[in-house]
């Protein structure tokens, strides 16, 4: 994993260890799930459209902008729901 996975995970948790956890535990239900060897990007991809139902070009993980993409209180929901 390189460093801007990780700052895409911080951003992803809101910056909450609590919250960091529950998403990396979900990531690696997901590897568990897909059979895979090795946890990669795509797996944490997977949880979040499977916890949000956004599209999977608007995750943290996977979007461009990702650090103005969702709010800090409340991580789940897209920025744009205001």
């Amino acid at each position: 994993m390189t460093q801007d996975f990780f700052n895409r995970l911080v951003a992803a948790a809101a910056s909450r260890w609590g919250l960091l956890i529950v998403v990396t535990k979900g990531a690696v239900a997901a590897s568990q799930d897909a059979g895979a060897d090795t946890l990669i990007r795509d797996h944490f991809t997977d949880w979040w459209v499977g916890k949000t139902m956004v599209s999977r070009v608007a995750t943290p993980f996977s979007h461009s902008d990702y650090r103005t993409l969702y709010r800090k209180d409340d991580p789940f929901m897209k920025a744009l729901d205001d």
